[in-house]
């Protein structure tokens, strides 16, 4: 055996005797555990991770946690996005031992002070266009305009779109907690950011505004009505689609 064919041979030995076992499941609570759904991790996602989803909406919160093998680079994430009704926060743990149990991620706390960014917030739950000329103030640490399309086919199929304030963590890995919804479902994400705010023509506002603000005008409706329940709907929608 030549010397290139032999140390072929021991890596390929070595790269194998460090595979890592993890569980891998989806769980609705933190409360549950993973059952007989382990897995064997390749060498590139060598360790074992916990993703771990809140959606925000209306004042209800909503958790979504999977288990799975995760790359490095991909551990210790922290992210959000907001709309004018909601935001989606999420983050990652992970832990090197076989069937090891990942830690339940902290989030990092977020800032109401405006950081002078305006993103344009709006939604359609029936195509991938949204336009709008309300803006959205960020806040904090969300320093990106993004935009994120949602295309289902399937047993059921639609396309959906949602704009708001994002970190640049979501914008990277957004697209990481949508996958198969139901049997014969198959899902599509896709995130467009800009660190490009605009100019609004309408009254601006954050998320933090009450959604049971009424107008002003008689007869006008209010954005917050208009928006919450489509807002929601999609949210939802991501949400089970993690």
């Amino acid at each position: 055996m030549s010397l290139l064919g032999f140390l072929s041979l021991f890596s390929a030995l070595v790269g194998t005797s460090f595979s890592i076992s993890c569980m891998k499941c989806t769980l609705n609570d933190t409360s549950s555990t993973c059952l007989d759904s382990n897995v064997t991790c390749s060498l590139n996602s060598s360790l074992c991770g916990l993703l771990y989803k809140e959606t925000i909406t209306g004042g209800n919160k909503t958790v979504r946690l999977k288990r799975i093998c995760e790359h490095p680079s991909d551990c210790n994430i922290n992210a959000t996005a907001s709309t004018l009704q909601g935001q989606i926060r999420i983050a990652t743990t992970c832990c090197s031992d076989d069937y090891c149990t990942p830690a339940i991620p902290t989030f990092s706390p977020t800032s109401a002070i405006p950081n002078g960014l305006l993103c344009p917030s709006c939604m359609s739950n029936s195509s991938t266009v949204c336009e709008t000329s309300y803006a959205l103030q960020c806040t904090g640490d969300e320093e990106y305009c993004f935009r994120q399309s949602l295309n289902v086919t399937g047993v059921v199929s639609f396309a959906s779109v949602i704009r708001g304030c994002a970190t640049q963590s979501y914008c990277k890995h957004g697209n990481d907690f949508v996958g198969d919804a139901i049997n014969g479902t198959f899902s599509i994400s896709s995130i467009d950011c800009s660190a490009h705010g605009i100019k609004p023509t309408k009254p601006t506002t954050t998320r933090k505004t009450p959604t049971t603000t009424t107008s002003s005008s008689q007869g006008t409706p209010n954005i917050h009505k208009v928006v919450l329940t489509p807002v929601i709907v999609w949210l939802l929608l991501l949400d089970l689609l993690y």
